[in-house]
Protein backbone atom coordinates (compact mmCIF):
# COMPACT_ATOMS: atom_id res chain seq x y z
CA UNK A 1 0.00 0.00 0.00
CA UNK A 2 1.03 3.48 -0.67
CA UNK A 3 1.38 5.69 2.54
CA UNK A 4 0.88 9.35 3.13
CA UNK A 5 1.96 10.02 6.64
CA UNK A 6 0.37 8.00 8.96
CA UNK A 7 -2.97 7.54 6.54
CA UNK A 8 -3.19 4.55 4.05
CA UNK A 9 -4.35 4.99 -0.01
CA UNK A 10 -5.26 2.18 -1.07
CA UNK A 11 -3.40 0.78 -4.93
CA UNK A 12 -7.25 1.28 -5.98
CA UNK A 13 -8.04 4.43 -5.00
CA UNK A 14 -4.38 5.84 -5.71
CA UNK A 15 -5.12 4.21 -9.64
CA UNK A 16 -8.86 6.21 -9.29
CA UNK A 17 -6.78 9.65 -7.76
CA UNK A 18 -5.00 8.93 -11.33
CA UNK A 19 -7.60 8.66 -13.69
CA UNK A 20 -9.40 11.81 -11.67
CA UNK A 21 -6.19 14.22 -12.41
CA UNK A 22 -5.74 12.65 -15.99
CA UNK A 23 -9.35 13.41 -16.80
CA UNK A 24 -9.96 16.79 -15.14
CA UNK A 25 -6.78 17.98 -16.98
CA UNK A 26 -8.00 16.64 -20.67
CA UNK A 27 -11.11 18.57 -19.67
CA UNK A 28 -9.34 21.60 -19.16
CA UNK A 29 -7.63 21.18 -22.54
CA UNK A 30 -10.51 20.41 -24.44
CA UNK A 31 -12.48 23.49 -22.81
CA UNK A 32 -9.91 25.86 -23.40
CA UNK A 33 -9.06 24.54 -27.20
CA UNK A 34 -13.12 25.13 -27.52
CA UNK A 35 -12.83 28.93 -27.06
CA UNK A 36 -12.21 31.27 -29.85
CA UNK A 37 -12.27 34.75 -30.90
CA UNK A 38 -15.91 35.63 -31.40
CA UNK A 39 -17.68 32.16 -30.03
CA UNK A 40 -19.86 35.01 -27.33
CA UNK A 41 -21.11 33.40 -24.02
CA UNK A 42 -20.29 29.99 -25.18
CA UNK A 43 -16.67 30.28 -25.48
CA UNK A 44 -17.54 32.51 -21.95
CA UNK A 45 -18.62 29.04 -20.55
CA UNK A 46 -15.65 26.99 -21.98
CA UNK A 47 -13.31 29.12 -20.55
CA UNK A 48 -14.96 29.28 -17.19
CA UNK A 49 -15.18 25.37 -17.28
CA UNK A 50 -11.31 25.42 -18.18
CA UNK A 51 -10.45 27.50 -15.40
CA UNK A 52 -12.37 25.25 -13.18
CA UNK A 53 -11.15 21.98 -14.22
CA UNK A 54 -7.74 22.98 -13.34
CA UNK A 55 -8.67 24.07 -9.98
CA UNK A 56 -10.14 20.85 -10.01
CA UNK A 57 -7.37 18.97 -11.07
CA UNK A 58 -4.92 21.23 -8.94
CA UNK A 59 -6.99 19.95 -6.07
CA UNK A 60 -6.83 15.85 -7.04
CA UNK A 61 -3.41 16.84 -7.52
CA UNK A 62 -2.52 17.47 -4.35
CA UNK A 63 -3.94 14.57 -2.91
CA UNK A 64 -1.30 12.19 -4.79
CA UNK A 65 1.68 11.52 -2.64
CA UNK A 66 5.00 13.00 -4.38
CA UNK A 67 6.53 11.49 -7.32
CA UNK A 68 3.77 9.35 -8.28
CA UNK A 69 3.43 8.37 -12.24
CA UNK A 70 0.57 9.96 -13.47
CA UNK A 71 1.27 8.65 -17.15
CA UNK A 72 1.26 10.48 -20.43
CA UNK A 73 -2.56 11.23 -19.76
CA UNK A 74 -1.40 14.99 -18.31
CA UNK A 75 0.01 16.42 -21.19
CA UNK A 76 -1.33 15.88 -25.01
CA UNK A 77 -2.93 18.11 -27.46
CA UNK A 78 -6.76 17.90 -27.44
CA UNK A 79 -9.21 15.91 -29.41
CA UNK A 80 -12.32 17.30 -29.63
CA UNK A 81 -13.96 15.27 -26.63
CA UNK A 82 -16.69 17.01 -24.62
CA UNK A 83 -14.60 18.65 -21.64
CA UNK A 84 -18.28 18.46 -19.77
CA UNK A 85 -18.45 14.10 -19.90
CA UNK A 86 -14.47 14.11 -19.15
CA UNK A 87 -15.68 16.00 -15.83
CA UNK A 88 -18.84 13.44 -15.39
CA UNK A 89 -16.27 10.69 -16.12
CA UNK A 90 -13.90 12.26 -13.19
CA UNK A 91 -16.55 12.57 -10.59
CA UNK A 92 -17.86 8.81 -11.40
CA UNK A 93 -14.33 7.42 -11.08
CA UNK A 94 -14.32 9.11 -7.33
CA UNK A 95 -17.12 6.59 -6.38
CA UNK A 96 -14.98 3.77 -7.44
CA UNK A 97 -13.26 2.63 -4.29
CA UNK A 98 -14.88 3.43 -0.36
CA UNK A 99 -13.99 6.99 0.53
CA UNK A 100 -11.70 5.82 3.36
CA UNK A 101 -9.02 4.54 0.99
CA UNK A 102 -8.49 7.77 -0.39
CA UNK A 103 -6.55 10.47 1.33
CA UNK A 104 -7.34 12.88 3.55
CA UNK A 105 -9.18 16.11 1.70
CA UNK A 106 -10.31 13.65 -0.46
CA UNK A 107 -14.29 14.31 0.31
CA UNK A 108 -13.74 18.29 -0.32
CA UNK A 109 -12.53 17.17 -4.52
CA UNK A 110 -15.72 14.84 -4.56
CA UNK A 111 -18.39 17.56 -3.38
CA UNK A 112 -16.58 19.67 -5.60
CA UNK A 113 -16.76 17.69 -8.11
CA UNK A 114 -20.67 16.50 -7.59
CA UNK A 115 -21.03 20.85 -7.55
CA UNK A 116 -19.25 21.18 -10.97
CA UNK A 117 -20.83 18.00 -12.68
CA UNK A 118 -24.68 19.48 -11.08
CA UNK A 119 -23.95 23.36 -12.19
CA UNK A 120 -22.03 23.11 -15.07
CA UNK A 121 -22.13 19.59 -16.43
CA UNK A 122 -25.69 18.44 -17.80
CA UNK A 123 -26.23 16.66 -20.44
Amino acid sequence: MMTRGPDLTTPAALEALIRVTNLLRKAEREALAQVAPGTGLAGLEMAELSFEAGGLNGLALSLLPDGVDLGEDQHGDPTGEDPRGLIRQAELATRERPIHEFPPGTTALVAALIDTTRDRCRA
